[in-house]
């Protein structure tokens, strides 16, 4: 009888490695399709909002790529909490020199005690747009994106069902250290959900808007008082019954290494952010991982066991291991699509590919940690400063 309900449970954990291969194709599909259709020419008028809080890893790089875009008309604003930021001093020093050929200014939007300082600072910029401007487009500071990022971000905003489009962050490590590629293959496993309007999300990072979509869904209103950008304009964009739109072409790379506790601060907070703003989605990953990895110890001992002459339950112990090689073989699926997202990057990926296939199981087990992390607590630190996350629509600065 254990026996049968042993080999039960590695049949479903085999199931529950299969699965994540079958989104990964649709994934493929998905992209291979985008990349190959022609979309007609639209480039109405943007602003670029850019909240800034310090000085990221190739920060003049990043910024140069931003005001660089091959685009006909739009504006950057920056914005700073406060005018002693290195960011506010790096960039007033830039501006300066006005060798760039589009319109940029630097806003200092003050610290507010009710919601995240980046959406505090989105709000400020908002306050400072052209009259004429018809696209916003939010983007982060870490990222450093192609010269034709704007002009692909912005072409599907002509479908009146989109309402958002949004890109997506690969992070690049410069050294392949542990710390670094996990917090790569973290970020990753949100890929295949981009292309499910039932799941998929608007990144804070790199996403447009139409400036009479983000009036109509009142996303000036759910951004106040919140922490999540992403939850907000992805909340806001399904509630009026329009498309959340990934643009392949729009992946955006971070170079970055990351410590392990580095990786281990990040991955908590987005955790236990998920969990505040979207409840059914985190229970269902908590509940996947941890059954997974729960499995995966199970097969390990029932294995050792086995070989010690305790037992003959050979087969189940094989099919609970299985979700390490099944977790593998998706990672090696989905790293050539990456490349061709990434075209430029590809030969540094390549040379990762090995690390990237060997941290895949520890990033599984990884997430599980997070999500009983993030059961314990609902406070979390972004970029030196505390939060309580009382609720969506709650937000206390500590």
């Amino acid at each position: 009888m254990i026996y049968y309900l042993l080999l039960f449970l590695g049949i479903i954990t085999f199931f529950f490695g299969v699965i994540p291969l079958i989104f990964s194709y649709r994934f493929k599909l998905y992209v291979k399709e985008a990349l190959n259709k022609s979309i007609p020419e639209h480039t109405p008028m943007v602003s670029l909002i850019l909240p800034c809080k310090g000085l990221d890893p190739g920060f003049e790089e990043n910024i140069n790529a931003l005001l660089n875009q091959d685009y006909p008309d739009y504006e950057v604003i920056f914005v700073t909490a406060t005018d002693d930021d290195p960011a506010c001093v790096f960039l007033n020093k830039l501006l300066k020199k006005n060798s760039y050929k589009i319109p940029a200014k630097l806003v200092v939007a003050g610290i507010s005690p009710l919601r995240g300082q980046k959406i505090n600072n989105m709000l400020k910029a908002l306050q400072n747009v052209r009259t004429n401007t018809q696209v916003f487009a939010f983007v982060d500071s870490d990222i450093r994106p192609n010269n034709n990022f704007l002009r692909n971000l912005v072409k599907p905003l002509q479908n009146d069902n989109i309402g958002v489009t949004t890109g997506i962050r690969w992070y690049l490590p410069e050294h392949g250290n542990l710390g670094s590629m996990l917090q790569s293959l973290w970020a990753a496993g949100a890929y295949p959900l981009l292309i499910d309007q039932k799941h998929n999300f608007a990144w804070g990072g790199a996403n447009a808007i139409k400036r009479t979509t983000f009036e109509k869904a009142e996303i000036g209103k759910l951004l106040d008082r919140s922490i999540s950008d992403t939850f907000a304009i992805t909340n806001g964009i399904k509630g009026i019954g329009l498309q959340v739109h990934f643009v392949p072409q729009c992946v955006v790379v971070s170079h970055e290494d990351s410590t392990l506790s580095d990786t281990l601060e990040w991955t908590n907070r987005q955790t236990i952010i998920s969990r505040v703003y979207s409840p059914p989605f985190w229970r269902t990953v908590f509940l996947v991982y941890s059954f997974s990895n729960i499995m995966l110890l199970s097969g390990v001992a029932i294995i050792i066991l086995s070989i010690i002459g305790k037992t003959t339950f050979i087969l189940p112990g094989l099919l609970m291991l299985s979700i390490i090689p099944l977790e593998m073989i998706n990672a090696a699926i989905s790293l050539p699509v990456v490349q061709q997202m990434i075209p430029e990057h590809s030969k540094r990926i390549e040379k990762l590919k090995w690390s990237y296939l060997y941290a895949t199981p520890l990033a599984s087990i990884l997430i599980m940690i997070n999500s009983i992390v993030s059961l314990t607590t609902n406070e979390i630190t972004w970029r030196g400063v505390r939060y309580k996350l009382i609720s969506p629509t709650e937000t206390r600065v500590l």
